[in-house]
C-alpha cells in the first residue's frame, strides 16, 4: 500500500488509534484526526514512533464544515490524495432515557455522528471522485438494529449512518466503494472502569463469550478496503460475537 493514504477520524484513542496503527503497519500514509487535542497529542507521539514521515495528525471538529474542509485540504497537501476514509469519530451520549435526554446532548450526538460523518464523507468523496478511486468505511454499531436502554440519541445516529452508507454507495459508484462496519461490545478503556463482575456479565451475554478487540474490527476494515472486497459496496458488516443474532442472552433464554 505504498503511497496510499488513509484518513481516520476519532483517531486519538481506542479503536481509532488502533486503526491508524494498523494502516501504518500495512504501508499506508495515515492522517489521524480527533477533536480532543489532548488525545491527539498523545496519539501523535505513539504514531510518530512508527514512522513520522507517513503520519499527519490533525485536530478538527467534524461537525464544523470549515474545519472539515481545512482537514481534507491539509491531507491532500501533505500526501497528494486520499485513498481510504474511515469515519470512526462518535459522540456516545449514553446514560439518559429517551424522556430525560437533554436537547443539547442530542444536538452533540447528531452533530458528530450524523452531520460529521456526512460532512467528512462528502468532502473526501469529492477528492476521490477526481481520483476515480477510493473506499469509505463508516463505523456504525450493532445497536443500529438492536436497541439498548438509555442511549436513544446514540442509537438513532447509528441507524442513520447505516442508511447514509447505502445512499453514499449508490451515489458514489462506480468509483468509490462505501460500507459500514458495525461492532458490538469492544474492549476499550471503558471496560477497565466497570469492574470484574460487570465484565463477566457482559461476556456471558455474548454468544462467543468475548468482546471484539481492536484487531477484530481492524481486520474487517482492512479487508473491506482491500482489492479482495472490490465487488462489495453498500453493505453492513457486523463484528459482535453473535449478539445481533440472538433474541435473548443465554441466562434468560428459556
Amino acid at each position: 500500500m505504498k503511497n496510499k493514504t488513509a484518513l481516520i477520524t476519532g483517531a486519538g484513542s481506542n479503536l481509532g488509534l488502533a486503526l491508524a496503527k494498523r494502516f501504518l503497519a500495512d504501508g499506508y500514509n495515515v492522517a489521524a484526526c480527533d477533536a480532543n487535542t489532548r488525545f491527539m497529542k498523545a496519539a501523535a507521539a505513539e504514531l510518530h514512533t512508527v514512522d513520522r514521515t507517513r503520519v499527519l495528525t490533525l485536530g478538527a471538529d467534524i461537525s464544523d464544515e470549515r474545519a472539515v474542509k481545512h482537514m481534507t485540504r491539509s491531507v491532500v497537501k501533505r500526501f497528494g490524495g486520499i485513498d481510504v476514509l474511515v469515519s470512526n469519530a462518535a459522540a456516545q451520549g449514553v446514560g439518559y432515557t429517551f424522556t430525560d435526554t437533554p436537547v443539547a446532548l442530542l444536538d452533540t450526538v447528531i452533530g458528530v455522528n450524523i452531520r460529521g460523518t456526512f460532512l467528512v464523507g462528502q468532502s473526501v468523496a469529492r477528492i476521490m471522485l477526481k481520483q476515480k478511486r477510493g473506499v469509505i468505511i463508516n463505523i456504525s454499531s450493532n445497536t443500529s438494529e438492536r436497541a439498548l436502554r438509555s442511549r436513544s440519541a446514540y442509537i438513532t445516529s447509528k441507524g442513520a449512518i447505516d442508511a447514509l452508507t447505502r445512499a453514499m454507495a449508490l451515489d458514489l459508484a462506480p468509483y468509490i466503494r462505501v460500507n459500514t462496519v458495525s461492532p458490538g461490545y469492544i474492549w476499550t478503556t471503558r471496560w477497565n472502569a466497570i469492574g470484574e463482575k460487570a465484565r463477566k456479565t457482559r461476556r456471558a451475554s455474548i454468544p462467543l463469550h468475548e468482546p471484539a478487540y481492536f484487531d477484530d474490527i481492524a481486520d474487517m476494515v482492512l479487508f473491506l478496503t482491500s482489492d479482495k472486497a472490490r465487488n462489495i459496496t453498500g453493505g453492513r458488516y457486523v463484528v459482535d460475537g453473535g449478539c445481533g443474532a440472538q433474541h435473548l442472552p443465554a441466562a434468560v433464554d428459556m
